[in-house]
């Protein structure tokens, strides 16, 4: 029994090693069949990844394709300006702009910034041909940080507008501009979020956010670039980043081309911004306890806290604590959005307000104001307008606007006329008898001044010389050194939504 398991057990044993054996070629073949094989394997892998990359170049023409088409519209900007301090110098400060179309004119759209405290002679932009031309007329909007720039050339080309409404989260973009003053440069990300606001952008107050983020890279010089879809459409304008080092870190932060066409067309048309307002109180402190509160299915919209008397508002059906869901057709996020969203709307439009009131939806009209005209109105009603000095020709207190374009003399150096702010003319503006200087009262829109002063504001300082009269402001412009510039001292007459503060103006000396 045991003799006949053995030989079963090494027959076995033998007929495994005769298949094994029988399969060995199979298993290890032959050097040169092993060559030959990996060879064929090898080619297949080849053209495999071949293929694969085929795709790949078909999608990344998309990406050449959308640089080619939109590199005629974007422009290189250098600005050059004076910086403060005790020991001024000449600055100068690289961006990007975008050439737009409108009204049968052609206009670079960029940021306020790039181009702040530049005379307008002393901003230079260059075409994708390599061509430069400077601006013959410039506007910006401090609110929201952009400006707006008439150009004059033959054969402009203006960039695609997008609908940045219409954006999601994760789409693919591409950001061109001129980072570190090198022109044209081209980075690809995606829209990493959406309705940005209330950023702290430095020392300035950029007062209107509703900013698209971004991990495209956007680095110093970018500012006023576009940001495209892959449609070779601008959906925003490159404006500021998020950064510890001062360098990208994939946080940048870009305006909706929605918001920046609605602010340079009023820039374009009217030379100014004219907003609407509703006259609501909005609670920021609206939370998503409060909403389930008032029986709010989730946290939306925005609380009213307050309605302004003679507003829109008042004459509407909104009420305290109604909370407003919808505007415009548009989904309130916050008191912010609403904010912008009014702000962008043109004045007198009779819009849908959807709001939640007593626990169920209501839907109403109101037709909203101009906020500048109702500020107007309310100061005229505190103090109604009443005629000054005959020098001033019926200067009107509240308007500020001369019934005479002869009244003052002209500083035509600076774009200005201006009068002899005396001690009798300073109590008849109700203003400290201690202010003494120029009045402005005339501008010139081509001028130097154009945008950087407005009529009613007094001009105290001439540098550091206190000034008495257009004879001695004359006297110091000629000792003005063209490269330099001087800096007036502004102080706003009572009624003025300006404020204290020194421009810097580059006398216009062909004038």
């Amino acid at each position: 029994m045991n003799k006949r398991r053995r030989v079963w057990l090494f027959t076995g044993f033998l007929a495994v090693g005769v298949v094994l054996g029988a399969s060995l070629d199979d298993i290890f073949p032959p050097a040169a069949a092993q060559t030959g094989q990996a060879l064929n394997d090898r080619e297949a892998d080849l053209a495999a990844l071949a293929g694969e990359v085929a795709l790949l170049e078909r999608q990344g023409t998309i990406l050449k394709s959308v640089v080619r088409l939109a590199s005629p519209s974007i422009v290189h900007i250098e600005a050059k300006k004076m910086t403060g301090g005790t020991r001024p110098r000449m600055i100068e400060e690289a961006g990007s702009g975008i050439i737009i179309a409108e009204g049968g004119g052609h206009y670079v759209m960029t940021n306020r910034h790039v181009i702040r405290d530049a005379a307008r002679e002393r901003i230079l932009v260059r075409l994708h041909d390599g061509r430069e031309i400077v601006p013959t007329r410039v506007w910006s909007d401090p609110e929201t940080d952009i400006a707006v720039m008439a150009i004059s050339a033959q054969r402009l080309i203006p960039a695609e507008i997008g609908d940045s409404s219409n954006l999601e989260i994760g789409e693919f973009v591409l950001a061109v501009g001129s980072p570190f003053g090198l022109s044209r440069s081209v980075t690809f990300g995606i829209i990493s979020a959406k309705g940005r606001r209330d950023l702290e952008l430095g020392g300035d107050e950029i007062r209107y956010q509703d900013f698209l983020q971004t991990d495209a890279a956007i680095n110093p010089g970018n500012s006023g670039g576009p940001l495209l879809n892959l449609r070779c459409q601008v959906i925003g304008m490159n404006t500021a980043i998020a950064s510890s080092s001062g360098g990208s870190e994939g946080i940048g932060f870009t305006i909706p081309i929605n918001m920046a066409m609605v602010i340079a067309k009023q820039l374009i048309e009217h030379g100014y911004v004219a907003r609407a307002f509703l006259g609501v109180n909005l609670d920021a402190q609206f939370t998503a306890a409060m909403a389930e509160q008032l029986g709010l299915p989730r946290m939306t919209g925005t609380r009213v806290t307050g309605i302004t008397p003679n507003s829109p508002a008042a004459s509407s059906q909104l009420k305290v604590g109604d909370v407003i869901l919808s505007y415009d057709g548009t989904a309130v996020e916050d008191d912010i959005h609403l904010v912008n969203m009014v702000s962008l709307t043109p004045i007198n439009k009779e819009v849908p307000v959807v709001i939640f009131r007593d626990g169920q939806e209501y839907q109403i009209r109101v037709r909203v104001g101009d906020r500048a005209a109702f500020n107007q109105q309310q100061q005229q009603q505190q103090q109604p307008p009443r005629q000054v000095s005959s020098r001033l020709q019926s200067f009107e207190l509240g308007s500020f606007r001369p019934a005479s374009s002869e009244v003052g003399e002209t500083l035509a150096e600076l774009g200005l006329k201006v009068v002899t702010l005396d001690g009798d003319l300073a109590r008849e503006l109700e203003m400290s008898p201690n202010v003494s200087g120029l009045l402005v009262t005339g501008i010139d829109p081509a001028g130097p001044a154009a945008g950087r002063i407005v009529e009613g504001e007094v001009i105290d300082l001439f540098g550091s010389q206190p000034i008495s009269s257009p004879s001695a402001a004359r006297q110091l412009l000629k000792h003005v050194l063209p490269e330099e510039g001087i800096k007036l001292h502004i102080t706003p007459s009572p009624g003025r939504t300006t404020y204290p503060r020194t421009v810097l103006l580059h006398p216009n000396w062909k004038l």
